[in-house]
């Protein structure tokens, strides 16, 4: 005969769409049976289908506080559904480990690879690793140093290493290294926009620079000019351009500086081929050499030193975009959990919300 014993279930229930209110927490109060073996002796509960085995919590609730938790910080979800915060961190962590034990795809054809700060000016830098051809992030590690992406690297299976065709990196030395070491039939990219930033660092240098020199009123008119100068043309409103247009009126050096980065910007827009792309960047090196300025200079080191990756560009044109915009959505994370303290909290978070698994952990 059947044992019975009363047992109490937290639930949630979706109310429908035309309640305001649509989040319903459900507490269910039932007898649930429990059964000896006549052969072992062994002592059973039956199984229910809407509740995991030892769990006190429904399994469309646990999915309802997982789901919280990627939008709001542990000690929220636990206020507003009646929980401890270690109850909250349990249902999170299971569920998103889960989920990371999905079935992921063996090939990867564009590797993107860059780095986030965990805390501002600690210069504490996790690496995160995405397929930017599938959009989603595919590893996060505790550090940018060579060996550890060379680790990572090392665990890909041999399908996937022959799968990699492009790493598109910025100009971080350890990260072209371990590219070269370990996936040597894949081109390296360096991402067109930080080319870009590294050419407008130049840009702001000079200006600020020619500001300090010059005279009160020519200072007036270049302060809070950083942004008018350092982006497109076509970004500006009216009212900008004609600021621009007085500013490299007074400022000649500023004016033909300014002219070879729109020249520069503008072969990465219109030029699709990587021989013709090649040709144009080297009639604009010299062209910038000739200028004399020591601001430049710098940069065209910097473009000879990585030309090959650069260049790499014009073959699919592949950016780190999709990796720079991940960038901002983590930081949003960060924020709103005022930093992590615990790394593996974090790859815990970011893996199960932008993550290359599926979307139901179960």
């Amino acid at each position: 005969m059947p044992r019975l014993y009363e047992k109490r279930i937290s639930s949630y229930t979706d109310i429908g769409p035309f309640n305001s209110n649509r989040e319903l927490l459900t507490f269910l109060h039932f007898l649930s049976r429990r059964f000896k073996c006549d052969q072992c002796g062994k002592v059973f509960t039956e199984e229910l289908p809407f509740v995991d085995s030892h769990r006190r919590q429904s399994r469309a609730f646990e999915m309802h506080v997982y789901q919280s938790c990627l939008t709001g910080t542990r000690k929220a979800v636990a206020l507003k559904q009646g929980l401890s915060q270690s109850t909250v961190k349990e249902i999170f962590t299971r569920l998103a480990a889960l989920k990371k034990s999905g079935t992921v795809c063996n090939t990867i054809r564009v590797l993107g690879i860059d780095e986030i700060s965990l805390k501002k000016r600690h210069k504490q830098f996790v690496l995160v690793i995405s397929d930017i051809s599938r959009k989603c992030i595919l590893a996060v590690l505790p550090d940018r140093e060579k060996q550890t992406l060379e680790k990572w690297i090392d665990s890909l299976t041999p399908q996937t290493h022959e799968s990699i065709r492009f790493v598109s990196i910025d100009m971080w030395a350890p990260y072209y290294q371990a590219a070269r070491n370990k996936l040597p039939r894949a081109k390296v990219v360096v991402d067109r926009f930080h080319v870009m930033k590294q050419l407008n660092t130049r840009l702001t240098h000079l200006r600020t620079t020619y500001q300090k020199q010059c005279d009160p009123e020519i200072q007036k008119m270049l302060k809070g000019s950083r942004w008018i100068v350092v982006r497109n043309r076509s970004e500006l409103s009216k009212k900008q351009s004609e600021h621009l247009d007085q500013i490299l009126d007074v400022c000649p050096q500023l004016r033909t500086l300014y002219l070879l980065k729109e020249e520069f910007r503008t072969t990465f827009e219109k030029i699709k081929c990587r021989e013709r792309a090649a040709r144009f960047l080297n009639a604009w090196c010299l062209k910038a050499e000739r200028t004399g300025d020591k601001f430049l200079a710098k940069f065209i080191k910097t473009f000879r030193n990585w030309k090959e990756e650069i260049l790499n560009y014009f073959i699919e044109r592949i950016t780190n975009g999709f990796v720079e915009g991940t960038n901002n959505a983590l930081r949003a994370t960060i924020r709103t959990a005022y930093g992590y303290r615990n790394f593996d909290n974090f790859r815990l978070r970011i893996l199960a919300e932008f993550g290359a698994f599926h979307t139901n952990p179960r």
